[in-house]
């Protein structure tokens, strides 16, 4: 019995430890930073987070210049958003996207999101929706 004790909580102390390292990789275990991203340099869809350091309208594409939410431009990234924006993207707002990095080193959002502030606090709002999330 106590040997089964003893293996229930070598196995509990494994898991719990491997859960901690795959969410230390990130800056909140939810999305990238910029400086993560240009590490990484993943294949594939990924949530990135970052502030705004310009943004530019073309018809309906935004292109927005990123840095880390510190507000850091040491480390730079460009993205673009085609569709309907709810939601102004300006300078010091801090963004959370879900895309993919193309060849050229663009950021292509396919989902954005920004934290909206208010008084109780700074919930997640989708661009596309008024609800929070």
């Amino acid at each position: 019995m106590r040997r089964h004790l003893i293996v229930t909580a070598v196995l509990v102390t494994a898991i719990t430890a491997g859960l901690w390292l795959v969410t230390k990789g990130t800056s909140t275990g939810l999305y990238l930073s910029v400086a993560e991203l240009e590490r990484s340099r993943p294949s594939g869809e990924v949530r990135l987070g970052g502030r705004v350091l310009s943004s530019s309208k073309q018809g309906e594409t935004l292109r927005l210049v990123v840095g880390d939410e510190s507000g850091s431009a040491d480390v730079t990234l460009t993205l673009e958003y085609s569709g309907t924006q709810r939601v102004t993207f300006g300078p010091g707002v801090t963004v959370i996207v879900r895309g993919s990095l193309r060849d050229d080193g663009v950021f292509v959002v396919s989902e954005f999101v920004t934290k909206v502030p208010r008084k109780t606090g700074s919930p997640v709002r989708s661009a596309g929706s008024s609800e929070s999330t």
